[in-house]
């Protein structure tokens, strides 16, 4: 063990320069509670623990520690090691490689023993290699046995969306006698049965083979006291809990509670079966927005139209489509229900992802439909994320009762990144429904409240109560609401359906 700490102490320099032994400073936690056990040998000179498993808040060395131990492993042993890397997804697998890559690039002397081969990094001197994969990778069978020494690095496991991988990576460690499983991972959801990652964690915790360390809150030095405040006032409370603190979420999700979500539930509300006219306080409407996430086969289409009414955003319709590998979601099928909507609700202001949509997009845009393209990306994913926490925190949204919709909802998790948080679903979820919802809302929001149509004098009686009929005229109505869209959305015809 004294030789890999010494590894770690003299060859990891960190991005300011420092050397790791010289900055560890006051944080011997994480030289006893973190790299001791993950090095410490038996008499065989086999890991002492087959099962290490480290449970860290957020910014206390995960990604950069699990950089090191691999950097550690595959070059320090006369041994060749095979040394698989599996990180929550692409993103974070793009992190550790990074960290890998930086440490690499700070020591001349490693720089030169490791050589890139795609994600692979391989060491010539032993002829050791790593390897840093997504868990949501294809598969990881196969992997393991083609070494003398074999190690599984699990980077964040409690946000894996599935553990379809964790599978035959910790099947793969019986494949030789020198293997062992270290988890460096923030705290996770559902303590007990229904958790597959509490149980990993439990066997560490009891058996003897296993090692735990979790950190009772923010422990490094290099966390300041006013970013853990910052942090309490940008991140949904039970994130703030589970990643900051430490501390293993009960419920489904940690984005919003059920007793925030009930708040913006109205009982009274339903599915519109004609689109409203007028506000609840009698105004005429500006418009709907509709909000379009498209998912063919894996994921779910689904399409939210809302409205705004002064401060608060109404949900009118909530439609959904799931596809499969033998039966996609079809396209023309959804351009359909586009072309209905615009005829329920007009104005309509029409937001959607433009991956596979862009012959669907033209084809509505000759129709008079007004489409407005959103691309997904990190930063537009966290604008999403952050306006549909506010909107149902402080009530804003107001929705008609939908079970499905509730449970997308409930079961949302916030996955912290340096840029920021994003929602995401959980292993078996979804989150289609709710970033329609979020695309309609963020568009509906982002302009401010507009004025109420404005009627000429007389001319709301002459519509309620024409000569003719006590019903409202409604191609009247609908004269007056493509003349609004031609003001808001600057078409000359509207924006409208020709028809």
């Amino acid at each position: 063990m004294s030789g890999e700490l010494e590894f770690v102490r003299q060859e990891i320099t960190l991005a300011d320069g420092r050397r790791f032994g010289a900055a560890v400073g006051v944080d011997g936690w994480l030289e006893r509670d973190l790299l001791a056990p993950v090095f410490a040998r038996d008499a065989a000179g086999l890991p002492a623990y087959r099962l290490v498993y480290l449970e860290l808040p957020r910014g206390h060395w995960k990604s950069g520690g699990a950089a090191a131990i691999a950097l550690t492993e595959a070059t320090l042993d006369d041994e060749p090691t095979d040394v698989v890397v599996a990180a929550a997804d692409r993103d974070q697998a793009a992190i550790v490689l990074e960290n890998i890559d930086s440490y690499v690039a700070r020591n001349p002397r490693l720089a030169g023993l490791v050589h890139v081969r795609g994600d692979e990094r391989i060491v010539g001197e032993n002829g050791s290699r790593i390897q840093v994969i997504a868990s949501d990778a294809p598969s990881a069978w196969g992997l393991g046995g083609t070494h003398r020494r074999f190690r599984v690095i699990a980077d964040e496991l409690t946000v894996w969306k599935t553990g379809a991988m964790w599978e035959p990576l910790i099947s793969a460690t019986g494949k030789v006698a020198d293997a062992q499983t270290v988890v460096l991972s923030n705290a996770g959801f559902d303590p007990g049965d229904r958790s597959w990652q509490w149980k990993v964690r439990e066997s560490a915790e009891r058996e003897p083979w296993g090692y735990l360390f979790s950190a009772p809150g923010v422990i490094a030095s290099w966390i300041t006291a006013g970013w853990v405040e910052q942090m309490r006032a940008l991140l949904p409370p039970p994130a703030f809990e589970r990643v900051i603190m430490n501390r293993w979420s009960a419920g489904v999700g940690d984005f919003v509670s059920e007793a925030q979500w009930r708040a913006c539930v109205e009982e009274s509300l339903a599915p519109a079966a004609k689109a409203p006219w007028f506000s609840r306080t009698g105004r005429a409407l500006n418009g709907f927005v509709a909000g379009l996430d498209l998912g063919l086969v894996k994921d779910r289409t689904a399409l939210a139209v809302v409205h705004r009414d002064d401060e608060q955003v109404l949900l009118d319709e909530l439609l959904v489509w799931q596809g499969s590998k033998a039966e996609p979601v079809s396209i023309a099928s959804v351009e359909r229900a586009l072309v209905a909507a615009a005829r329920k609700y007009r104005p309509l202001r029409v937001v959607a992802d433009p991956w596979q949509l862009h012959g669907s997009i033209q084809r509505l845009r000759s129709l008079g439909i007004f489409v407005e393209e959103f691309s997904f990306g990190t930063g537009s994913v966290q604008r999403l994320s952050q306006t549909l926490y506010h909107a149902i925190t402080s009530a804003t949204l107001r929705v008609f009762p939908d079970v499905e919709l509730e449970r997308e909802v409930l079961g949302l998790v916030v996955k912290e990144s340096a840029g920021g948080w994003r929602i995401d679903h959980r292993a078996g979820g979804y989150s289609d429904r709710a970033i329609a919802l979020a695309m309609a809302l963020h568009a509906a929001l982002a302009y401010p409240a507009r004025p109420p149509v404005r009627l000429a004098p007389g001319e709301l009686e002459r519509l309620l109560f024409p000569t003719s009929t006590l019903e409202p005229s409604e191609r009247h109505l609908t004269e007056i609401m493509d003349r609004a869209a031609a003001r808001e959305f600057g078409h000359g015809d509207g924006g409208g359906l020709r028809w």
